[in-house]
C-alpha cells in the first residue's frame, strides 16, 4: 500500500518492501527532501506544484555504466568534426530551464527551487554543449555518493543531448562513479547502452555506495582532479552488473 505523507517531517518509507513502482505521496516537497529521497532510492515525480508529490522506487531501474557508452560509427564520425564546446556547472538554471520547455513537463517551478537549492549546495551539476555563444544542449542531475541521478537532457542542435551525455559519463568514469541512474527505460536510452537492474541490486548498489563514499559538494569544472574515494576497491559493486 502506498505510503501517505501528510506531514512535512513524515519521513519517507524505506523502497525496499514495495512491490509498487510508486512508494508514496506527500504534499511537502523541499530540497532537502528531494536529497535525502535520492540518497535511500526514491525521486519524486508529478505534472503540477498543485497535485501531490509522487515518491517514485520502480522495480526495474535504467542505467548507464560510465565506460559503457554505445558510439555508432556515425556519432564518432560527427564528434571528429562537431563544433561544440562543453563545460560544467556554467548554467545549471539556463539547463533546467531548456529540459522544461516541452509540451508537457514534470519539472514544475517548485521542482526547479529545489533543483537550483541542491546546485547551489553543490549536490546537482549540470554538463552545458554550446556551439559559439549558443546553449544547444546539456544534461542535469544530482550526485550522490558514487552514484549520479540523471535528471534530463534536452537538445537545440543535432547530437547535442548526445554529447551531453557521453562528457559526462566520461566525466563519472574519471572519477571511478559506480553508474548513473537514469531511473525509467526508453528505447532511446538502450540505443545508448543503458542496461535494466533490478530494484534490489540498485538499492544495494545505493547502499554500498553511501557506506564508501561520502557525497563531495562542490561545483564541477574541466580541470577537477579525480575525486579521493574511500574506500580501495572501486570495483565490487560494478561487478554485480556484469
Amino acid at each position: 500500500m502506498v505510503a501517505i505523507l501528510s506531514q512535512a517531517l513524515d519521513p519517507l518509507p524505506d523502497p525496499a518492501p514495495y512491490k509498487t513502482d510508486i512508494v508514496a505521496v506527500s504534499r511537502h516537497l523541499s530540497s532537502k527532501r528531494m536529497l535525502e529521497g535520492y540518497e535511500f532510492g526514491l525521486f519524486p515525480w508529478n505534472d503540477s506544484d498543485s497535485h501531490p508529490v509522487g515518491w517514485w522506487s520502480p522495480q526495474s531501474r535504467s542505467v548507464l555504466l560510465p565506460n559503457h557508452f554505445h558510439t555508432s560509427r556515425s556519432f564518432k564520425k560527427f564528434l571528429r568534426k562537431s563544433p561544440y564546446q562543453t563545460s560544467f556547472d556554467q548554467s545549471f538554471n539556463a539547463v533546467v530551464r531548456g529540459c522544461a520547455e516541452r509540451e508537457t513537463t514534470w519539472i514544475t517551478p517548485n521542482m526547479k527551487r529545489c533543483y537550483t537549492e541542491l546546485h547551489t549546495a553543490g549536490y546537482a551539476h549540470s554538463v552545458e554543449v554550446w556551439d559559439a555563444a549558443y546553449l544547444v544542449g546539456g544534461i542535469f542531475g544530482i550526485s550522490v555518493g558514487r552514484i549520479f541521478i540523471g535528471e534530463s537532457m534536452f537538445s537545440r542542435a543535432t547530437n547535442a543531448s548526445k554529447v551531453a551525455l557521453k562528457t559526462l559519463l566520461d566525466r563519472l568514469h574519471e572519477w571511478e562513479y559506480l553508474l548513473l541512474d537514469a531511473q525509467m527505460p526508453t528505447p532511446h536510452l538502450t540505443s545508448l547502452g543503458s542496461i535494466d537492474i533490478s530494484k534490489e541490486l540498485y538499492l544495494r548498489i545505493l547502499k554500498y555506495s553511501r557506506e564508501t563514499a561520502r557525497t563531495l559538494e562542490g561545483h564541477w569544472n574541466k580541470r577537477d582532479c579525480p575525486r579521493p574515494w574511500t574506500d580501495a576497491s572501486s570495483r565490487q559493486a560494478t561487478n554485480e552488473l556484469r
